[in-house]
């Protein structure tokens, strides 16, 4: 990771005079009374997500988060990745409860912020989806971990992260347990 970042190009920003003033406007607009209640409520919203991404590209964060049902090893995945076991496992399905944050200090000029949630299938539906949404809207890059066949559940959980707007990807974890020839179907039908 050090060094793709170390070679992607730097991104040209512009002037903090021209931030201060966009931002200065966006406030004003927000405290018009002449615009419409339902419209600056939801400017309001749309504001706070952008001084949320605004914020995160200032601290050279990025946030990568992985989905997935019940012991798929989501934590353990992530455990591989720091190389530490910072996330919690257990051979009892279940152990994580809420959505997990580690920072992890593998950029040059920044810092990876891995997100690791509970299983798809854990929680209940309203709060279940309610943490998903929270959590795939502040992630730069999704992971949807799976180590088998894709059930329906996961099937819809891939659907509606895909709908995010991110980069996505599917992660097959327990890779041993594919045949040749599965993974070969496997991935003409992703395709």
């Amino acid at each position: 990771m050090h060094g793709w970042w170390s070679r992607h190009p730097k991104t040209r920003t512009l002037p903090d005079d021209h931030l201060l003033e966009a931002n200065r406007n966006l406030r004003e607009l927000l405290a018009d009374t002449r615009v419409p209640a339902p419209v600056r409520a939801e400017l309001s919203r749309e504001f706070r997500a952008i001084e949320e991404i605004s914020e995160k590209l200032r601290r050279g964060e990025i946030h990568i988060a992985a989905f997935g049902r019940v012991g798929t090893g989501k934590s353990s995945l992530l455990n591989a990745l720091v190389d530490e076991p910072v996330f919690s496992t257990s051979p009892l399905h279940g152990e994580t409860r809420d959505a997990q944050r580690v920072s992890w200090h593998a950029l040059e000029h920044g810092r990876v912020e891995l997100i690791d949630t509970p299983g798809i299938d854990e929680l209940g539906g309203a709060e279940r989806e309610e943490m998903a949404t929270d959590v795939a809207r502040r992630a730069d890059i999704l992971l949807m971990v799976c180590d088998g066949d894709l059930t329906a559940r996961e099937f819809e959980a891939l659907r509606q992260l895909a709908g995010r707007r991110r980069p996505l990807l599917l992660v097959l974890n327990k890779a041993d347990r594919y045949t040749g020839e599965e993974l070969t179907l496997l991935q003409a039908r992703l395709a």
